[in-house]
């Protein structure tokens, strides 16, 4: 009974206070009691204190943007239907979704299309309610989409650096390749490395790439992927060194291959992932291991995994997969042909 009372008296003085906050605060605090929960739920795979981490600077991120957005559309309300307002309202929002890679998906320039349509529409009738609703529905969800962004790249940035505390000891240039056209053979003077190049396919220097694109088992030393402009489209190669004196053996890079596999699956973009062994290159002998997993953004079955071949110093190349499945041989033909030119000189 004593407990009852003494509940009863904190959701009084609480519910008290809430209702004496202005009416900004008060959408404040929903949006945080509601924000948390998600934010939670999203990152519980990771240790707690990561979780408060990534929790804490989000909301930071989160409550800016949002308080921001709360106080423009209050600018804008003062007075409907302002047209300098309105263009720089919009502009924002196609910028913001623009540059986090909104209009990479056809189906994400349908979505604007169709929202705008519907915008100016109610603003040449001069519906106030639903030319208002339309402009609340734009801020909230350009500021989900950059809370979602901030916390991928959060995720990403403490995940990338996990990998590289532990390998980089001394940073090494990588960046300087020669591409010989007429052999399509390229070459990485730090590395006395060379490749060739299969047909249809494209080099992504390491200094051009993203962070998430750098993100694997050692320093990254270039992307051989099928697309000019995105170095993720498989099938595709992606080289990773490691330092001497670092102990390398396949069991060690199968569980740090592992952790980024289940990385993926926590960020939704693959499920059914299948361990298929150990596995040995037919000619070069390199040790490795392969998965199968299902692609949820292309969606289809595919395969990646890795092969360790040892330099001459001593240190080592970490050969990343990514490819399609295929009938009747280990690796599709275009990723046979750079396995076997690949040489140290």
């Amino acid at each position: 009974m004593k407990s009852l009372t003494f509940l009863t008296n904190i959701f009084g003085r609480v519910s008290k206070k809430y209702n004496s906050l202005s009416f900004l605060w008060k959408i404040i605090c929903i949006y945080t009691l509601l924000a948390i929960p998600f934010l939670y739920n999203h990152e519980n795979h990771l240790p707690f204190l990561v979780i408060l981490i990534l929790i804490s600077t989000t909301l930071i991120v989160s409550l800016a943007t949002f308080l921001l957005s709360i106080l423009s559309l209050k600018q804008m309300f003062k007075k409907d239907f302002v047209f300098w307002q309105e263009a720089l309202f919009l502009f924002v929002i196609i910028f913001t979704v623009y540059s986090f890679g909104f209009f990479d998906n056809q189906a994400g320039i349908i979505f604007l299309i169709f929202v705008l349509l519907f915008f100016a529409f109610y603003r040449i009738m001069r519906a106030v309610v639903y030319y208002r609703i339309i402009l609340v529905g734009m801020a909230i969800f350009v500021n989900g989409l950059l809370t979602f962004k901030y916390l991928q790249f959060s995720e990403m940035y403490l995940f990338n650096r996990s990998f590289q505390n532990k390998y980089e000891t001394e940073e090494k240039v990588f960046t300087e390749w020669k591409f010989d056209e007429t052999t399509r053979t390229l070459k990485n003077e730090t590395l006395s490395l060379s490749l060739k190049l299969p047909k249809e396919y494209f080099f992504h220097n390491p200094k051009d790439l993203k962070m998430k694109e750098k993100t694997g088992t050692g320093q990254i030393v270039g992307i051989l992927s099928s697309a000019e402009t995105d170095p993720n489209r498989y099938p595709l190669i992606r080289l990773f060194y490691i330092p001497q004196l670092i102990k390398v053996d396949p069991d060690t890079i199968k569980e740090e291959y592992s952790s980024i596999l289940d990385f993926e699956k926590h960020q939704g973009n693959m499920e059914e992932i299948k361990n298929l062994g150990e596995h040995f290159h037919s000619e070069r002998k390199w040790p490795g291991n392969f998965w199968t997993f299902y692609d949820i953004i292309r969606p289809r079955y595919s395969k990646t995994g890795f092969y360790i071949f040892p330099l001459k110093d001593e240190s080592y190349l970490i050969i990343d997969i990514t490819e399609n499945l295929v009938e009747n041989q280990f690796h599709e033909n275009e990723i046979e042909e750079v396995l076997k030119s690949l040489k140290q000189e």
